[in-house]
């Protein structure tokens, strides 16, 4: 879709604004708790594994690497007292590099040698969900712009679950679905295939169809929410398939 992705400025700013909004959310948390999302994290584990990303990625970034880093390289501490700081040390180190990054200029990431204009959109959008999750323990809510959480519902179909198709290969999944984000005014339809998709024009006609608002389509996308959640229309087995089916 022509309105994404964003440009370099917009996910400097946005970057910056969703890592605030996790602080923000994991100060009203206790460090202990579970993350139901995450389940399998609590809050210290969550803060620790997007910060271990954080400063591998702009390490990444800051030496124009072609290959791939050792995670091992840039684990947290221990202590869960120190999480918050190694976080935020995080957070300043990929907006550092994000002011001087030429967007075009190739890196590694995990579907190839793509522009480093990739790390920013994706290390936005980790960011964005994981404060979205830490909201969801106690509430407020942060609330970004529609169209920022709609490039994540773009960055997920045209980054991540092609990906996962070519990958991990999905009988039955066939059809043509439409997810349309009600607030953002966008529409995206995936002609779906067991090994792959296909982004169609927004304007094709379709087998079935999901409508919400940006966040809900952003949730529901990466199994924070069922399709319940949203409007649902044209052939149900092909959404309950791809809900059941389709797992990044």
């Amino acid at each position: 879709m022509s309105d994404f992705p964003l440009s370099k400025e917009s996910y400097q700013s946005l970057f910056k604004d969703e890592a605030d909004a996790f602080v923000d959310a994991y100060l009203r948390a206790n460090l202990d708790e579970i993350v139901p999302n995450c389940p399998e994290w609590n809050v210290a584990q969550l803060a620790a594994h997007i910060g271990s990303i954080y400063h591998r990625i702009a390490e990444l970034i800051r030496t124009s690497s072609l290959e791939p880093l050792n995670p091992e390289n840039f684990i947290a501490p221990n202590d869960p007292r120190d999480v918050l700081g190694f976080y935020q040390e995080g957070v300043s180190k990929l907006s550092e590099v994000f002011v001087g990054l030429d967007p075009t200029a190739p890196v590694w990431t995990f579907a190839g040698v793509l522009p480093a204009l990739f790390w920013m959109r994706r290390m936005t959008h980790e960011t964005m969900v994981h404060a979205f999750d830490l909201d969801e323990i106690h509430l407020p809510m942060h609330s970004p712009a529609a169209r920022s959480v709609a490039d994540g519902v773009d960055e997920f179909f045209s980054v991540q679950l092609e990906r996962k198709l070519v990958q991990k290969h999905v009988p039955g999944l066939s059809g043509r679905l439409a997810l349309g984000a009600t607030d953002s005014k966008n529409r995206w339809v995936l002609e779906l295939a067991p090994d792959h998709l296909e982004i169609l024009s927004d304007s094709s006609l379709v087998d079935a169809e999901l409508t919400g608002t940006a966040y809900d389509l952003l949730m529901y996308l990466w199994r924070r929410r069922f399709s319940s959640a949203l409007d649902k229309s044209g052939d149900l087995n092909l959404i309950a398939t791809y809900y059941r089916d389709v797992r990044l």
